[in-house]
């Protein structure tokens, strides 16, 4: 059989961090990359993790990524890192795990190349429309920011123009 479950040993020195089991269970081929049946296990667990929970699994993927840059820990930081709504999310970031994951240099299935490819293509559409919300976001901003200042120039001419109608008004009266 082409598929192997993950050794022990190399579980236990990799321990999931809060998540259940499963994640430490990867079946991983002949060439020590991951399944993609796990991958997309892993991704879908990630959606049901606490914000705590996925942090400490964020801390966990990046050292294993630092003492290890196999494609397994490099799948998982990489999954990781393209979390919307995260301290970590980083899109930039993911998308080069990701491009890095399509190279023939992992020797993976095809069916994790393609994969690969899709999330990296995800993520670069995804940064695309983050630049463009950002940019909107910013232009928003210089408009309330020019209101603002032009409801406060009416409100002046207001308090102007009272003052002069008040002053016209006091000048009209017949003094006595």
């Amino acid at each position: 059989d082409e598929m192997q479950q993950r050794p022990a040993a190399t579980a236990a020195a990799h321990p999931p961090a809060a998540a259940p089991a499963e994640r430490g269970t990867a079946v991983l081929n002949t060439k020590g990359t991951p399944d993609v049946h796990w991958l997309f296990r892993y991704y879908r667990l990630t959606s049901t993790l606490s914000g705590g929970e996925l942090e400490d699994e964020y801390q966990q993927a990046s050292r294993a990524f630092t003492a290890q840059k196999s494609a397994e820990n490099q799948w998982r930081l990489a999954i990781l890192l393209g979390i919307p709504g995260t301290a970590f999310y980083d899109t930039g970031r993911s998308s080069t795990l990701f491009k890095e994951l399509t190279n023939e240099e992992f020797h993976q299935s095809p069916a994790l190349n393609d994969a690969a490819y899709v999330m990296y293509s995800l993520l670069n559409a995804q940064n695309l429309l983050d630049k463009k919300l950002s940019t909107a976001t910013d232009r928003l901003n210089e408009s309330q920011s020019a209101n603002k200042k032009m409801q406060e120039q009416l409100d002046a001419l207001k308090a102007i123009e009272s003052t002069l109608y008040q002053r016209n008004k006091a000048e009209e009266t017949p003094k006595p």
